[in-house]
């Protein structure tokens, strides 16, 4: 049984960090990452404790960071701790589970309901067959696009403006400034200032390459 954060991190350490550490990720706390040249792979572990319940229950969030278009955004370094959400698309793994990123079951697992056996075993196993291997094969910005439009009618407007600077870098230049100007003709909008700072870094770029 799994009562505090405490031991759900031991839990953590023995059922499921050898399969990731053996796949080649680093953890810090709860959060895994494997750093390509052009991307990192993100699982992050999100867990809770009901009010009305003592037990703990948790999902596993997925993101893929393009270096590239995250310096463009943020104009920070790759270095920080990352989390899931700080990536240029992330979703939960229930988007996986559902096979539909659109309106996905949000899959959670509980203490309450199952043995820690048995939650081991399916945990892994989603990982190694569903996560991972997703992970692995969306490891470019024109895969990282594809899964952003799978989720476009639910992006936040960080999310909205990764996929604005990856079109641009991509070269597919009408279907970014449509995506900016939705930030930068939008006076009320807390996000323009930066959609007007991305793509002015990347007009910056197009012109110092010519």
């Amino acid at each position: 049984m799994v009562h505090s954060k405490g031991e759900f991190r031991k839990w953590l350490t023995s059922a499921v960090a050898p399969l990731l550490r053996d796949a080649g990720f680093n953890r810090s706390g709860m959060v895994w990452t494997r750093k390509g040249v052009e991307v990192t792979e993100i699982i992050e572990v999100l867990c809770e404790f009901p009010r009305y319940s003592n037990m703990c229950s948790f999902t596993i969030e997925l993101g893929l960071l393009h270096h590239r278009t995250s310096q463009i955004l943020w104009g920070a370094s790759e270095e920080k701790a990352l989390k899931a959400v700080d990536a240029t698309v992330h979703f939960r793994i229930g988007c996986l589970i559902s096979k539909d990123f659109l309106k996905p079951v949000d899959k959670w697992w509980s203490f309450a309901k199952q043995t820690s056996a048995e939650i081991s075993a399916e945990v892994c196993e989603v990982l190694r067959t569903d996560a991972m291997q997703t992970l692995e094969a969306h490891r470019s910005l024109e895969k990282i696009c594809m899964l952003s439009e799978k989720m476009r009618m639910r992006l936040a407007p960080a999310d909205q403006l990764s996929l604005a600077i990856g079109y641009a870098i991509l070269g597919r230049q009408q279907e970014s400034e449509m995506l900016f100007q939705k930030f930068i003709e939008n006076p009320k909008s807390a996000w323009q200032k930066r959609a007007k700072d991305a793509r002015d870094s990347l007009n910056s770029e197009s012109i110092d390459e010519k």
